[in-house]
């Protein structure tokens, strides 16, 4: 239901599940918003299945009103698990990739036992809001 208090919820984003194509998170997939301001969000998606992907839909604003402008992620570069016989873990090293995003809708394949952190460029209310789902479009 989008209705909040007696008006329309206003979020800068929305999640959905693309395999059994319905609003929400899937099953085993857990977020967090770290942060938002004007033209950015920043969340922590974890995947807490041990054996099963999941594939999420990640929509700018409750009713796509929003434009995705770009994602950036930090992604490992250093190897892991360390040396057999290795007694601490290695430094982990990563680098920041950051991909351009012309869209209201953003798909994240997450494997079994991952998490990322996203930092989701913003430009707000571009588009025409609407109540159609991701795979409707």
């Amino acid at each position: 239901q989008m209705l909040y208090n007696g008006g329309l919820l206003h979020a800068p984003i929305r999640y959905f599940d693309s395999v059994r194509r319905r609003p929400g998170l899937p099953s085993g997939i857990y977020a967090l918003v770290e942060r938002v301001s004007r033209d950015r969000v920043d969340v922590h998606l974890v995947n807490t299945s041990s054996q099963d992907p999941q594939t999420l839909t990640i929509q700018a604003g409750s009713l796509g009103e929003h434009q995705f402008t770009e994602v950036a992620y930090d992604r490992r570069t250093s190897e892991y698990p360390s040396a057999v016989g290795s007694h601490a873990a290695p430094t982990l090293r990563t680098e920041r990739v950051s991909k351009t995003v012309d869209s209201k809708h953003l798909d994240i394949a997450m494997p079994p036992g991952s998490e990322i952190r996203l930092s989701l460029g913003l430009v707000r209310c571009v588009n025409q809001a609407s109540y159609a789902f991701p795979w409707d479009v």
